[in-house]
């Protein structure tokens, strides 16, 4: 893996990929392909709902189906995260580290993106809607939207 750093060079101060000066192209070709690999919630619907018509069976998946599968996921984070807590404290029985919790919680999000696809629900503005509606209640300052970043 590469590592950025700031140096000085004959010519004034530079962006350094592994110890080496970048050009402007190249400074500018990594904060595209940066950019690229950030996730918003547009990008991440329309991969899950491409992804989805290639899923067999996919057209057999209704509400209560979606709704049961974001449970199943919420199961299986919890499960994980009690096996981390057994590596964390040394108690007995299988164990997992935090990647697995990860990828729990990831399909999590999957799957609770499907159901509210499936329910035209816009993620980003209920996420949005909530998280402004919670700072509220209890008198907090942060709040997401364009008006409060």
């Amino acid at each position: 893996m590469s590592e950025y750093t700031q140096g000085v060079c004959h010519d004034g101060a530079a962006i350094l990929k592994d110890g080496q000066p970048l050009s402007i192209e190249h400074i500018l070709e990594a904060l595209m392909e940066a950019d690229q690999q950030s996730l918003t919630f547009d990008r991440f619907r329309q991969a899950n709902n491409q992804r989805q018509l290639e899923w067999p069976g996919y057209e057999q998946t209704d509400t209560t189906f979606k709704a049961l599968e974001v449970c199943g996921e919420a199961g299986e984070l919890a499960e994980a995260v009690k096996k981390l807590i057994r590596a964390e404290r040394g108690i007995a029985g299988s164990t997992v580290g935090l990647d697995a919790v990860a990828d729990e919680l990831a399909d999590v999000l999957i799957s609770a993106d499907l159901l509210a696809a499936h329910l035209g629900i816009d993620l980003s503005k209920a996420v949005i809607k909530k998280f402004n509606k919670t700072s509220m209640k209890y008198g907090l300052e942060t709040k997401l939207g364009e008006d409060h970043q």
